[in-house]
């Protein structure tokens, strides 16, 4: 047997021709068969004109599903046209839609102010109207005030010529005011600031009645003007200086408001004490401010009295006094309850000592 080289021998598969079954050429050993070689590649099959028809049939099915999907993108390029145009359509209407509101607010508007300036002159016009209804009639609605002496446009006398005006440094109607409303909340211990506003404003007609009544120059067979002291001793007291009656029946004037309403308002009220009822407007007019200025006198007959009379300036409100209510209506009520609890615990008290 010929001698064979190994199956990992790197001559194994190399034929020799020299020697039968195996020889050794070199270091190489040829085995004594031949590697199978590969059969040739089979010629390419023409396919037959049964499967190219329906390859073309093939073909032309796909060209139109392309033709198809080809007009639906258009289609749709189409339609997406049309949905922006239709969005700008609607924004243009919009606009448009705004503008048109926008014009017809503005006119609105310009309307409105023309009515408005127009009403605002009406107004204006008719207030002014008023004002002067007003001025030549009195109050709107109202018969006509009764006319009033003509006084002086300034007062006759010097603020510092009255004694009783230089102690307290009085030197004119708003001085006057002033003081006789702090002596007002001073002597009734006022306490809420609103009630002292309201005490100082409700003095000037007094302080006016005051400088008024002592403005008179032709009522010097009664008082200087000027003179403070004797023009309240004659218009507030019912008597005269030599203790005879100056007011009654008997006198030219029956009461001290009828002089007064006399003396202001001579064309209403005369001597005639009839005048002097309250019976027409202006009668009640004049009855009204009569009382008035007596109102006035003796609230300065107080303010004398405590200034240069002897009697002290009230304390006013202190520590521990009774503090209203500031609401007027709700204060009246209290103090209301209050005095009927006092005059019916004051009635059982008399009754029991009574009955003792």
């Amino acid at each position: 047997m010929s001698a064979r080289a190994p199956p990992n021998s790197p001559t194994c598969g190399v034929p020799n021709t020299a020697d039968t079954p195996w020889a050794f050429v070199g270091s190489v050993s040829v085995p004594d068969t031949l590697a199978p070689v590969p059969d040739p590649p089979a010629p390419p099959r023409v396919p037959n004109s049964s499967e190219v028809e329906a390859l073309k049939e093939t073909c032309r099915s796909l060209e139109r599903a392309l033709d198809v999907r080809e007009s639906r993108i258009e289609i749709l390029k189409q339609q997406v046209a049309d949905l922006v145009g239709l969005k700008e359509s609607l924004a243009r209407a919009r606009e448009a839609e705004i503008k048109m509101a926008v014009r017809e607010r503005a006119a609105a508007a310009a309307e409105a102010k023309a009515e408005s300036d127009a009403l605002r002159a009406t107004i204006e016009r008719l207030v002014e109207e008023m004002k002067e209804m007003k001025t030549t009639h009195g109050r709107t609605g109202a018969a006509p005030k009764p006319d009033k002496i003509d006084l002086p446009a300034k007062d006759t006398f010097k603020f510092g010529d009255v004694y009783c005006f230089a102690t307290l440094k009085i030197t004119s109607r708003e001085d006057l005011k002033k003081k006789l409303g702090e002596f007002y909340i001073d002597a009734n211990k006022v306490y809420h600031d609103s009630w002292k506003r309201d005490a100082i404003n409700q003095s000037k007609y007094k302080a006016d009645w005051v400088c008024d009544c002592l403005s008179l120059t032709d009522k010097t067979d009664h008082y200087e003007h000027g003179e403070l002291y004797d023009m309240l001793t004659f218009l507030l007291n019912n008597v005269a200086v030599n203790g005879e009656p100056n007011v009654g029946k008997t006198h030219t004037y029956q009461t001290i408001q009828h002089r007064i309403a006399h003396w202001f308002y001579p064309n209403v009220v005369t001597t005639d004490y009839c005048t002097f009822h309250p019976k027409t407007p202006a009668n009640s007019y004049a009855h009204r401010q009569a009382y008035a200025c007596t109102t006035g006198l003796n609230a300065m007959w107080e303010l004398y009295e405590h200034s240069v009379g002897g009697k002290p300036w009230p304390v006013g409100w202190v520590t521990g006094d009774h503090i209203p209510f500031e609401n007027k209506e709700v204060e009246r009520e209290h103090e209301k309850r209050r005095r009927e609890a006092e005059d019916e615990g004051g009635g059982k008290g008399k009754a029991r000592r009574g009955r003792r």
